[in-house]
């Protein structure tokens, strides 16, 4: 637990404060690879390999200074027992692929579509082992099928 935590805000400190600092660009077929390997977790997320392979994806993000992304508290409510730092991983990659799916930088698109994106993960991994299945997760997919993730954006100040 102490060790997912500490990821957890490593990663996000990481991606948060270094994309100011770094120079680096990203190219249009890193950006592009982005969202595959996002939609490839998201519908494989117990993969070992593919686990692996977006985590690179992920810090990656930290090296780059042409892609901005701005993370609200959200992905904090995500339980520990459902493995934090995919969910942080999956999250803070989602808002990339977001700008590179839609050519839009808006925080609370962003942050919607991050969360639809651990939403599409939880689910596939819980399709493959019941025993990821989390209380908390399950009332976000609800909130997601009555339409009222949109408001907890909102509610949760994720948007511009």
């Amino acid at each position: 637990m102490i060790r997912t935590s500490f990821i957890f805000a490593a990663l996000l400190f990481a991606v948060c404060s270094s994309q100011a600092q770094s120079g680096k660009k990203s190219t249009p077929e890193e950006r592009q690879q982005w969202a595959v390997l996002l939609h490839k977790f998201e519908s494989d997320p117990l993969n070992a390999d593919v686990q692996q392979e977006t985590a690179h994806a992920a810090n990656r993000l930290q090296d780059v200074d042409d892609v901005t992304i701005a993370p609200c508290g959200l992905f904090a409510e995500f339980p520990t027992k459902w493995n934090k730092s995919w969910g942080v991983m999956v999250y803070l990659l989602a808002m990339a692929v977001y700008q590179v799916e839609t050519g839009k930088s808006d925080t609370s698109g962003e942050n919607l579509y991050a969360l639809r994106s651990v939403l599409k993960t939880y689910n596939s991994a819980i399709a493959k082992d019941p025993k990821l299945r989390d209380k908390k997760l399950d009332q976000l997919n609800t909130m997601d099928k009555d339409g009222k993730l949109p408001d907890l954006i909102m509610k949760d100040h994720c948007s511009n």
